[in-house]
């Protein structure tokens, strides 16, 4: 049993009482807690009963998110039903920087900056991105794709600026949206 754990050990303390007894009834089961949030590694990595390390990896492998990260988990836990053993230096994480530049040409026309969700581009599905770029370009301008984490991010923010600046951007275009009030 895989579970991916959004919050700490007490958000779902019942649940994961029960799924370790479970766990215990039978020797050849497995039981993979995963932390969705770094913050939380510690207290759930350790209530799985595979090593810690590999469930190291399984998280980020799940935060970066992204199709090829998911086949790479997949692959783990096939190899965990049929007790491989790991060495967890040559597990490879697809990492994407952020903000991300996609399918940027040097071409003629107005520059216009067109900013999207990476959760987008990690889900495999571009068609809506294409679309946008082939449209743009259609009409004779210079469309430049951006993929972000959140457009609250001060680095994001302060690469966005950069980026608008040295590459002369002219028109910028949000398809990301975000609730403006904070509750701390």
């Amino acid at each position: 049993v895989i579970v991916r754990l959004l919050g700490g050990r007490g958000h779902w303390s019942y649940g994961l009482e029960q799924i370790g007894i479970w766990k215990r009834k039978k020797s050849h089961r497995h039981l993979i807690v995963i932390s969705g949030t770094k913050e939380h590694e510690l207290e759930l990595h350790a209530l799985s009963s595979v090593e810690t390390k590999l469930v190291d990896v399984l998280s980020e492998l799940y935060r970066e998110g992204g199709v090829e990260n998911i086949k790479t988990s997949l692959s783990i836990f096939s190899g965990i039903i049929n007790n491989k053993q790991y060495i967890i230096e040559n597990i490879h994480i697809e990492r994407t920087t952020d903000p991300f530049r996609w399918k940027w040409k040097n071409e003629q026309g107005s520059k216009i900056l067109i900013i999207l969700y990476r959760a987008l581009l990690k889900s495999g599905d571009l068609s809506l991105p294409n679309a946008i770029l082939k449209k743009f370009r259609k009409k004779g301008l210079a469309p430049k794709c951006l993929f972000v984490s959140s457009l609250r991010d001060d680095q994001v923010q302060k690469e966005i600026t950069s980026l608008i600046k040295t590459e002369n951007i002219e028109i910028v275009v949000t398809t990301t949206s975000f609730a403006t009030v904070a509750y701390e």
